[in-house]
């Protein structure tokens, strides 16, 4: 049993949350507990001690539980929307939005609470929701005479992004799904090695008398060797996506013996050789 009254918990809890004292606050929400187990306003101030204290947990358990005391009191449903927004739960969001939109009576409130609720729903991937929502919006515009018409652009403009942003995700999927579908075939076939004369190792050290002839040859063999193009890059142009101009066939001369050596123009770094792959296809 606690030596206060609920009151004067509630009291110095609200007051010690003004000065962002909030380790106080929790202690004297805990003293109104122990007066009474079932309080609503306590279970509110927990919530918003522990928002502040990033014990994110702590603060959703309190706040449904004065939820679960008082379904139609607002307070603890603006704690769970803060709370969410702050630590990005978009899922939980919308579905706290939804389920205290009916009730909100206010035009203004209801309206900043349907953007909430669409801003969530994208952020969460559920775009076919949020659709609804906006074109429900603009029903009820048309409905009305009084509608905003930049409402209604800026209605439409979402709708918009969000049917482009769907179709991307759909577009890359597929590009995904076809490129790992090729690389598996690529694997399954043998990889490209360079030529003969291009893998030909370098000649012995050279008199002295011949060491003219022989750097421009060691020199010549050096940037064969350089241009002998990766594995990964071998795969890519036998599968012919690789932009024009950025694999070109050297002179006969620089392969040695008439062959054919695969010559860089511009080589990007490795990580990007499968977005040049994705891209192409």
């Amino acid at each position: 049993m606690s030596d206060y009254t609920v009151k004067e918990c509630l009291k110095e809890a609200r007051e010690a949350i003004d000065r962002k004292e909030y380790k106080q606050a929790l202690e004297w929400c805990q003293e109104g507990l122990k007066a009474d187990k079932a309080n609503y306003t306590v279970y509110v101030f927990i919530g918003l001690a522990s928002t502040h204290l990033e014990q994110y947990p702590h603060a959703e358990k309190a706040y449904l539980k004065a939820q679960e005391l008082s379904p139609n009191n607002p307070l603890s449903a603006k704690g769970l929307l803060d709370l969410y927004t702050k630590t990005q739960q978009w899922s939980k969001l919308a579905d706290t939005a939804k389920l205290i939109l009916p009730s909100t009576s206010d035009p203004a409130k209801a309206k900043e609470l349907r953007g909430k609720l669409a801003n969530a729903l994208v952020q969460a991937g559920r775009r076919a929701e949020a659709l609804d929502l906006w074109r429900a919006q603009l029903q009820g515009m048309k409905d009305d005479a009084q509608g905003s018409r930049d409402e209604a652009r800026g209605l439409l403009i979402n709708i918009a992004d969000a049917l482009a942003e769907e179709e991307r995700l759909q577009v890359a999927k597929e590009t995904d799904r076809r490129v790992a579908q090729k690389m598996k075939e690529k694997e399954r076939a043998p990889i490209p090695t360079p030529s003969a004369a291009s893998a030909k190792p370098s000649a012995s050290k050279p008199s002295s008398s011949s060491s003219s002839s022989s750097s421009s040859s060691s020199s010549s063999s050096s940037s064969t060797s350089d241009n002998t193009p990766s594995p990964i890059l071998a795969i890519l142009s036998t599968l012919q996506v690789l932009p024009s101009g950025l694999i070109h066939a050297a002179s006969p001369s620089a392969g040695g013996a008439g062959g054919r050596v695969l010559v860089l123009g511009a080589p990007p770094p490795v990580a990007d050789e499968a977005d040049l792959l994705r891209t192409r296809l």
